[in-house]
């Protein structure tokens, strides 16, 4: 890709991380600890992270924490000093504005409407970490995230980013999350325990069969 299609980096503010985050809130909390535990896990994974490692993460259902492990793995990754970006792809139902403390006026959605850049958030006190939330609803974002821009967007994070954390949608109820998962290195599966239907997980495996993700690990969720 040529230099002179790149997409700048353009930041529309600062934002906070709100108490709900625990990494932040409480960085004792048990939770915390696994969150940290699981962050050496991917990272032993994934090798050395300079490469621009970029990890998807799905669940079947709605209510199994997804989207509040992907803003706490967002935070460990950027403790550790590295440039870390949270996408919230959820163009449904998105969620990421709310566990910063922001509104939801401008994002992913509008970005990719326009085919111009993404205006990201800047965050208090994590100054290696970046947001970029979904905006206001879209009337066709399964379109709109497979018509090649997004596609495009991820190659430019891999470059600027050592680590990438994109948030989807659950998979029973929309394609969105296999779609960005076909074009993703890997992903991470989240259930929660005594909550996930084993179908649901199983039929969603199945269909992931189909992707060219790798996925690279399974979280229980008991939070």
């Amino acid at each position: 890709m040529s230099s002179n299609r790149s997409l700048p980096v353009k930041y529309l503010g600062m934002v906070k991380a709100g108490p709900s985050l625990m990494l932040v809130r409480d960085p004792d909390n048990a939770y915390s600890e696994q969150i940290r535990a699981l962050r050496t896990e991917l990272l032993l994974l994934n090798g050395a992270s300079r490469s621009g490692n970029l990890i998807v993460i799905l669940s079947p259902c709605r209510g199994e924490g997804r989207t509040q492990l992907c803003a706490e793995l967002a935070i460990a990754f950027s403790q550790l000093g590295q440039r870390t970006l949270l996408v919230d792809a959820d163009l449904r139902r998105p969620r990421v504005h709310t566990l910063f403390e922001t509104d939801n006026s401008v994002g992913l959605g509008q970005s990719l409407a326009s085919r111009g850049a993404p205006l990201l958030l800047g965050v208090e006190k994590l100054p290696h970490l970046s947001v970029l939330i979904a905006g206001p609803s879209v009337p066709n974002p399964l379109e709109l995230l497979t018509n090649g821009h997004f596609q495009r967007q991820m190659a430019e994070w891999r470059k600027k980013y050592s680590m990438v954390i994109i948030d989807t949608p659950p998979i029973t109820e929309f394609a969105d999350g296999l779609a960005i998962a076909s074009f993703a290195e890997q992903v991470l599966i989240v259930g929660r325990s005594d909550s996930t239907p084993h179908n649901n997980m199983k039929e969603m495996l199945r269909r992931m069969a189909g992707t060219q993700s790798r996925i690279v690990g399974a979280v229980i969720n008991s939070f």
